[in-house]
């Protein structure tokens, strides 16, 4: 036997009301993943760059439930240039980042004869620098008028453990 019509009613309305809530709320418990790429954006430890970097360019991927059973997290990745050797911008990072972050150069980075990178792991996030070896930086300035003359173009990527 099923439900009484007032009680169906009642449940068809509830759920109505629950996707409205979705719908409205964004990111609140339905909608998107936490974190947001808006959310890393706000780490305190992304504002880091050794003074005279400047911002070439912005991205990342925001997070969202296109994984077939599961979310995407959001990934951070922005382009650096600055004048300081390659050395000089992973010591920074090594000098500058808190005491809640453990340097792991087993999470993924590999240094190559073409890149240099590092990463650091805190509870809640993976942090990289990627550096690219001079010979992409000097083509690179092409695509990036920011990168021209600049000694080193590096990229720094945050996005959360999982």
């Amino acid at each position: 036997m099923g439900e009484p019509p007032s009680v169906t009613r009642r449940l068809s309305r509830l759920g109505a009301v629950a996707a409205s809530a979705c719908l409205v709320s964004g990111t609140a418990g339905c909608g998107q993943p936490h974190p947001t790429l808006r959310e890393l954006r706000q780490v305190p430890e992304v504002s880091l760059r050794p003074a005279g970097a400047v911002l070439v360019r912005r991205g990342g991927a925001d997070s969202d439930r296109k994984n077939f059973g599961g979310t995407n997290p959001a990934v951070l990745v922005d382009l650096y240039a600055t004048d300081d050797d390659p050395a000089a911008v992973l010591a920074f990072y090594r000098d500058h980042l808190g005491g809640g972050w453990v340097e792991d150069r087993n999470a993924g980075v590999r240094r190559t004869e073409w890149t240099d990178a590092d990463a650091w792991e805190s509870s809640d996030y993976l942090f990289q620098i990627g550096i690219d070896g001079p010979e992409y930086s000097g083509r690179a300035a092409a695509a990036y008028p920011k990168a021209a003359g600049k000694r080193t173009l590096y990229v720094l990527s945050i996005q959360p453990r999982t």
